[in-house]
């Protein structure tokens, strides 16, 4: 902080664990301009103010200097959340800085900013908060703010974000429940009505939940405090909801072929499907069989399973991608989510719609329209997103992890908060549902794995904890488990977890196998599906489930971080197609029964996020931050 060129000395100390603060001393020239300016800006709405101490806050020119600088020279969570601008710093006795005494002027400014704002006058609110918003966002002081401006499209982000809630608190003597919520999800409109509000109407603490279907409330978090993990299964209700309401039928589709079919009871507030939506969901599962059920029964009588040293690739014949291409990829849409996108899209089709669901680095969550690409919600989360997501039993909520440790349900209608579970370490395992409780079960970097209820509580059914952390996702059947490993070994378990065989590829797996109806040309039973998966060795890989054995083996231009998605090829006369995706930033269409190229289209930035298919779309994250959606067609 002392090598820019405003600030003679300074020191940076928390404020009840959860406030940056820095105080600067600034050097002789700037503070001399402050004084001057000060005495020209009483009038201003955030001008600078005097305490009884000599503590001077100054919010214009000085303060963004200084946090403009800091920005350029340590990372964006070291920013401070405030700069208060001191004549000389108060010491000790024994000659170190009296924080203490610091904390308690910076207390006693946010009393005397807070009497400075006449609460009852609306305008005068707009002014401060106009003010308090151009300056966290880094605008020109003659810009003005639009009431449907939103702060995180306009630049904002979430650190920025709880500086300008902090801004408010101590200026402004407004910390009502669900302001930060407002700051990160409403318009600037919603934020003035919410602290005009909190002026007039002092929030009371409620000992019940307040209605969702009120449109001006605001949800807060409901975070669960990880406690004894006793628990009585008996007592857990089942994840369905009231059989008033009507029947919601939805398809999910996700990374690595995972499609399920649901047919639920949600609560009557949240969906009641007329006949004709649920005729449509009907005719959904006729035309897409194959994903409701892609599956088939395994005969063990049949089988003939060999175990022990890994399955060696050799007299294999290597497939290029040099035959014509049958098919043709084109781009319907794109979305820039804001950074990077690792994770991998969720597709979830209903009755009136078909939504995509893709979190970036931004820390955005997306609901997208996936015929137009528009977007339907949007919502900005403590921090980066890497986790794909997955939508609950009954329908109703989406679910992710997320690098601040925490588990977010949020209303796959709205995007609105219904509850978060905090875990110990970042969350990038991307979460899975079990089909028979409805449990949401999801792995974090602090080395457990946890169930949980995803009704109302999100209460802790059990965990399960090692020493490393999770990265590949495993896939099973009626037959195997099937999971990758870093030392570059595709092994399948027996569900009494016995291992049935091995093989092993040269590199190392991060990607989730994908298990599907087998080739029908290869010698091997009906009843058994193939497992696809790629490898860092650049190659993708169809092994029989039944032995191990090798069926082909398809080289790509980059190493092969996503999941290959197999899908029905009918629509073009090819019986099973697999996309996959290339770091080097290559959308590759094989064809599933002999390993050949149909497709493939160049994006600009590397994949590792999965592509997901449904109907003629291809959708993928790209890290060039946008969302692709690529149409599948005859090529001319």
């Amino acid at each position: 902080m002392e090598s820019l060129p405003e600030v003679e000395t300074g020191v940076v100390g928390l404020h009840n664990t959860d406030r940056l603060l820095a105080f600067v001393v600034p050097t002789l020239n700037r503070k001399t301009m402050s004084v001057e300016n000060s005495g020209k800006q009483d009038q201003h709405a955030h001008s600078a103010t005097k305490t009884p101490e000599g503590l001077r806050v100054s919010s214009g020119t000085l303060e963004k200097d200084v946090l403009r600088g800091l920005s350029q020279i340590v990372p964006s969570h070291s920013v401070p959340d405030t700069v208060l601008i001191v004549p000389a710093l108060p010491l000790t006795n024994h000659g170190k800085v009296a924080m203490e005494k610091l904390m308690k002027m910076y207390e006693k400014q946010g009393e005397v900013n807070g009497k400075h704002t006449d609460t009852g006058d609306v305008e005068i609110i707009r002014e401060k908060l106009q003010a308090l918003w151009k300056e966290c966002i880094g605008l020109c002081d003659d810009g003005v703010v639009a009431d449907n401006a939103h702060f995180m499209l306009c630049g904002g982000d979430s650190l920025q974000a709880m500086r300008l809630f902090d801004y408010i608190k101590v200026t402004m003597a407004t910390a009502s429940e669900g302001l930060l919520e407002v700051i990160l999800d409403g318009s600037f409109s919603d934020i003035l009505k919410h602290i005009t509000a909190a002026h007039q109407n002092p929030v009371k603490k409620l000992n019940k939940r307040l209605s969702e279907d009120s449109p001006s409330v605001v949800l807060s978090k409901k975070r669960y405090q990880p406690a004894d993990l006793g628990f009585n299964t008996k007592g857990i209700v089942p994840p369905v909801g009231s059989s008033e309401g009507g029947k919601r039928k939805f398809l999910v589709v996700r990374r690595a072929g995972d499609v399920v079919f649901q047919d639920c009871f949600p609560n009557r507030e949240l969906v009641a499907n007329t006949k004709e939506e649920s005729d449509n969901m009907d005719r959904v599962q006729e035309e897409y069989p194959s994903l409701a059920h892609s599956l088939l029964p395994i005969d063990k009588t049949n089988l003939t399973v060999t175990s022990g040293s890994p399955v060696q690739p050799t007299d294999i014949q290597v497939l290029s991608g040099d035959r014509l291409k049958p098919l043709n990829l084109q781009v319907r849409w794109s979305s820039d989510t804001g950074k990077c996108v690792d994770a991998s899209p969720v597709v979830l089709v209903g009755s009136k719609r078909v939504t995509v669901f893709i979190g970036s680095h931004s820390h955005r969550l997306q609901a997208l329209d996936l015929s137009t690409g528009e977007v339907v919600w949007e919502r900005v989360l403590g921090n980066r997103l890497e986790s794909s997501a997955v939508v609950s039993r009954c329908g109703t909520m989406v679910a992710l992890g997320c690098y601040d440790g925490q588990v977010y349900f949020l209303s796959v209608d709205s995007g609105e908060t219904r509850w978060v579970f905090q875990t110990g370490d970042a969350v990038k395992s991307s979460p899975a549902v079990d089909l028979q409780t409805g449990l949401v079960i999801v792995g974090s970097h602090d080395g457990h794995v946890y169930a949980l209820e995803p009704l109302e509580s999100g209460t802790v059914l059990w965990t399960y904890s090692t020493d490393t952390p999770f990265f590949s996702s495993p896939s099973c059947c009626d037959y195997c488990v099937c999971v990758g490993s870093v030392n570059g070994h595709i092994t399948a378990l027996s569900h009494d977890g016995n291992m049935l065989w091995d093989f092993l590829t040269d590199g190392p797996v991060f990607s989730s196998p994908c298990l599907s109806s087998p080739p029908s040309t290869q010698s091997m039973s009906p009843s058994c599906p193939a497992v696809f998966c790629g490898s860092h060795d650049s190659f993708v890989y169809c092994i029989s489930s039944a032995n191990g054995s090798l069926l082909w083996r398809f080289q790509t231009t980059g190493k092969v971080y996503s999941s290959p998605f197999v899908f029905d090829g009918s629509p073009w006369g090819i019986r099973t197609l697999v996309a996959i995706a290339s770091t080097d930033g290559t959308l590759w269409v094989l064809n599933g029964e002999q390993g050949t190229l149909e497709a493939s289209f160049s994006l600009p930035g590397e994949l590792f996020s999965s592509p997901v298919v449904w109907g003629h779309a291809i959708v993928v994250g790209c890290r060039n931050d946008y969302l692709y959606c690529l149409e599948i067609s005859r090529k001319e």
